[in-house]
């Protein structure tokens, strides 16, 4: 199981992510699965890593059936269908229904109220010379059965969209840490008012905010995989308290994280990579590529 961005497949450059996704469907190949797990939206996994995967299994491209894909930090699960081709959304769980369209408003207004104290106008002309542009708030959305499904609330402190260019130069100035200042103040804000959400830091730029995390996707993915999470490898980036890749590392057998150290107690065994994104994902995965096709032949043998 992986985080999407901690292997550079989302906004990753297709030379970087080629030998990963080699190794990925050779993996496949020899009969083990994959999660992919993000806080993005599934247009953006389909785009960036399951279209060129299918792509690199050629005539193996049935093979997109062993590969899960959880959106929304765990609040989404999507499976291939070989019918369609595509990936379908198998179950989610829905804000509307969880915390209901009341507790949501005023969720929005304690963020919008902590932009305010936060100051996030003032720390974007800090380093941009201008203040918040676009909605802060982003509701992230699939359809499904007539109806929109609401997995989570994504706070975006420099207003959405946000260029490539702007990404990198505010995570690189302090963003991260800021960000983990502005999930500590919100849930401090939510528990106060008795609204059963939680903010943590995902990606570049932004919060995710909803009421599971990644620690829940990897129970569900053991549910659905009929083990346990202590027979799953974990890969992230952003596995320090308060970040979204920490509570699925914290229950995990084996975790590689190739973000900056972490300052939580992660799975059974885990290393920490100083090689970020494709070139630290890449040596691991060729490892796992070699232990599954040794499997593989000792099953057949």
């Amino acid at each position: 199981a992986m985080s999407a961005r901690a292997a550079t497949l989302i906004n990753g450059q297709e030379s970087n992510i080629a030998p990963l996704l080699k190794s990925m469907g050779q993996i496949l190949r020899a009969g083990c699965k994959i999660a992919i797990l993000t806080g993005n939206t599934l247009s953006a996994v389909e785009r960036s890593a399951l279209d060129p995967l299918k792509a690199e299994l050629g005539e193996d491209s049935h093979l997109m059936a062993q590969v899960t894909v959880v959106t929304n930090g765990g609040g989404k699960v999507f499976s291939f269908s070989a019918d369609s081709g595509r990936y379908e959304l198998d179950e989610a769980v829905d804000l509307h229904e969880t915390v209901g369209p009341e507790v949501l408003e005023r969720a929005k207004k304690i963020i919008h109220d902590a932009a305010k104290t936060l100051d996030f106008d003032g720390a974007a002309r800090e380093l941009f010379g201008r203040g918040v542009q676009g909605e802060i708030i982003v509701e992230d959305k699939t359809h499904k059965q007539g109806r929109d499904v609401l997995g989570q609330l994504v706070l975006v402190p420099l207003g959405h969209p946000v260029s490539n260019k702007d990404r990198d130069k505010y995570n690189q100035t302090g963003g991260r840490e800021r960000r983990l200042g502005y999930a500590a103040y919100l849930n401090e804000e939510f528990w106060k008012a008795g609204i059963p959400l939680k903010a943590l830091v995902s990606g570049k730029t932004s919060l995710d905010i909803g009421i599971v995390d990644k620690g829940y996707a990897i129970k569900k993915l053991a549910e659905r995989l009929q083990t346990t999470p202590r027979r799953i490898i974990y890969s992230g980036d952003s596995m320090r308290k308060g970040e979204n890749d920490e509570p699925a590392a914290k229950l995990s057998g084996l975790v590689i994280n190739v973000g900056p150290n972490s300052d939580s107690k992660l799975g059974a065994m885990s290393f920490t990579e100083e090689r970020a994104g494709p070139e630290g994902m890449g040596a691991y995965l060729k490892i796992v590529e070699y232990y599954a096709r040794a499997a593989a032949f000792l099953r057949g043998s």
